[in-house]
Order: C-alpha cells, then structure tokens, then sequence
C-alpha cells in the first residue's frame, strides 16, 4: 500500500514502529526509517503527532526543590510530631491525675463539714461507749449453757465443761 494514497488512516507496516518509537524501543535504523515516512505519509504522522501530544499530557513535571525535599525529611518530621503529641498527652495525663487527687483530698477534708458529722456528734459517739463488765457477762452466759442442755443442743452441750470448770473468780 503506498504511502501518498492511505490519507486519514495509518499504516499497518508503521503503526508498531510508531509505539516502539514512544517506548524507546527502536534502534537508530528504525528510527530512520519511520521519520522518512512520517515526512511522506500524512496519516502516520497525526497517528504519531496524537501519540506525542498523550504522552506530553501523561508527564509530570518535574519536582521543585521543596518536593524533593519533602520526601528526605518525612521520617524526621514525622518523629517530631509523634513525639510531640507523645509529650503532650503526658502533660494532660499528669496534670488530670494531680487535679483527681487533690480533688479527692479536699472532698476528704470537707466532706465531714457538709455531711454534719464535726463537733459535737463525734464526741457524743466517743463519750458513749463505756468498757464492758466482764463479770456481768461471764454471769449470763452461765445462765445459758444449762438452758442450752435442757434444750438438747449439741454444740452448748460440748462446751459445758469449759464453763462449768471456770468459776468467774480468776482475772484474765
């Protein structure tokens, strides 16, 4: 198929050399060899014209001095602020449990105040407790223990000996 006669449409000989030519992938004969026919041939060359206006849309451009530095400090930065937040949220952690703490101690202190158990009512409590008479008790529970045996109970019955032997009349 001439090249002068397939107007609009790209040759099916060219159409591989033209990618590869994008690639990088032809030697410096292939090279040659599709230049002098992108010259003669009108539809081969808006084909490849097509192919290099993509791939020109396709690059990026290349990277400033701050995006290359970006990626050589991350690691760095990224330690500092982990670090930082570390420290903060020790700060807040001390600083709530300090604040708990003396909290609770002044809710110690006061809570006496408000609940109305200062002054008078603590030493009405501690005025009214008298050491109790052992021989009195002692005496009651020698009342017990025969009851206890008239009843049939085991257990008084076991420790009527003890009690029976002890008198009241030795100090503890």
């Amino acid at each position: 198929m001439s090249s002068q006669t397939n107007q609009g449409q790209v040759c099916p000989e060219y159409e591989p050399l033209i990618a590869d030519r994008l690639t990088g992938e032809l030697d410096a004969a292939g090279v040659a060899r599709l230049a002098s026919h992108l010259d003669a041939c009108a539809g081969c060359r808006a084909e490849a014209q097509a192919f290099d206006e993509a791939l020109a849309l396709a690059k990026l451009p290349s990277p400033g001095v701050k995006a290359e530095a970006a990626p050589r400090d991350l690691a760095g930065e990224t330690l500092r602020a982990y670090r930082f937040a570390e420290r903060r949220r020790s700060v807040v952690r001390r600083t709530l449990v300090a604040g708990l703490a003396a909290a609770a101690v002044v809710l110690m202190v006061l809570a006496p105040a408000f609940l109305g158990q200062v002054g008078p009512a603590s030493r009405l409590a501690a005025s009214a407790w008298s050491e109790p008479n052992l021989d009195a008790l002692w005496a009651k529970s020698a009342l017990v223990v025969p009851a206890a045996r008239a009843a049939g109970d085991e257990v008084a019955a076991s420790e009527g000996p003890i009690f029976a032997e002890y008198d009241g009349s030795d100090d503890l």
